[in-house]
């Protein structure tokens, strides 16, 4: 097993919860991959409450040389264990997978390993990728409106795509499901800085890798669709629990702040997002009529100087009068739900 480990070539992570209907055909769709180097499935299970656990280790059984099933004692959360996966992956090269999306190119490790191989500046390499709605079962682009085609070059200075990544313009440019990475870059800005990968306030796992990776080399892109991405389901980033919805959108602007002024982009230029974002987050304190997380909403626009909409604005009047708040948030509810 340590020579087998020693010649891995790259890591796939897949990082599941609660995903018995669909972590096997994400692990199916893995298995599919037709390779001229080995590689490995490091899974990382959540404590699911649901059979998901039953089904990683029907498949860690079936495939021992290739699955390494990580039994999770507690629930960590995406991002911790996400980063946890990371530092347990002995390839040198690192791709993943979520357990409620699939990969549909059989070649698409074959095809990025061989991008890193003859490009030691690439630090990450990624590709075209559709939505799938598993309530029609139907696909759709994933840039309808061309908005990601300035970014979708095959090779570009990873430093020019910071302020759009960062700033979420055409968000994703990159989908992590569809890249691959060098472990030795990631594990180096981990290594120098752990607060991005770690602090419990940022929900997510994937913009501070990416922002990272594009600070030390640069980006290529395939344009061949790779990954069929799952929306229509409930998950951490869509929920009907305003409470968690807002914690979810408000860490995330608050990582989006730290990388900005970590690699030393001006917050103003951040306006246009914060604007949108800060009138959603808003909104999900206003309709849960939560004081708390309405407390914390104006302090953040204040410390980081944003600006606020005129709707945002709106919110923060009404909700200053208790009663008002109230009878204005029940009838947006009852709006919404007629």
């Amino acid at each position: 097993m340590d020579k087998q480990i020693r010649d891995i070539k790259v890591s796939v992570i897949v990082t599941t919860y609660n995903q018995a209907e669909t972590i096997g055909r994400t692990l199916d769709s893995i298995l599919a991959q037709k390779c001229d180097f080995t590689y490995e499935i490091i899974i990382g299970e959540d404590c699911s409450t649901d059979s998901t656990l039953s089904v990683c280790r029907t498949y860690a059984e079936k495939y021992p040389y290739i699955i390494r099933l990580i039994e999770n004692v507690t629930n960590k959360g995406l991002r911790d264990n996400y980063y946890d996966c990371i530092l347990r992956c002995a390839g040198d090269y690192i791709a993943d997978c979520a357990g409620d999306d699939y990969w549909i190119d059989p070649l698409k490790l074959q095809k990025q390993h061989d991008i890193l191989e003859a490009n030691p500046k690439v630090t990450l390499v990624h590709t075209d990728w559709e939505f799938y709605d598993v309530s029609t079962g139907k696909t759709s682009p994933s840039d309808p409106k061309g908005e990601k085609t300035q970014f979708r070059k095959p090779i570009v200075h990873g430093s020019d795509l910071l302020l759009p990544i960062i700033s979420h313009e055409a968000s994703p440019i990159v989908h992590l499901c569809s890249a691959m990475y060098r472990k030795s870059a990631i594990i180096q800005a981990y290594g120098a800085d752990q607060y991005p990968f770690r602090h419990p306030g940022f929900p997510c796992e994937d913009i501070q890798l990416i922002a990272a990776l594009a600070s030390m080399g640069d980006i290529a892109y395939i344009p061949d669709v790779t990954l069929l991405y799952t929306v229509g389901e409930c998950s951490v980033s869509n929920t009907p629990d305003s409470g968690k919805t807002f914690d979810f959108y408000y860490g995330s602007l608050e990582l989006t702040c730290y990388l900005a002024e970590k690699y030393g982009l001006n917050l103003s230029l951040l306006n246009r997002h914060a604007v949108k974002t800060l009138q959603f987050i808003m909104a999900q304190a206003f309709n849960g009529t939560d004081r708390e997380r309405r407390r914390r909403f104006i302090e953040m626009p204040y410390r980081r100087r944003f600006p606020t909409g005129i709707k945002t604005r709106m919110m923060l009047i009404l909700s200053s009068i208790r009663p008002l708040w109230r009878l204005c948030a029940y009838l947006n509810t009852q709006l919404h739900h007629g």
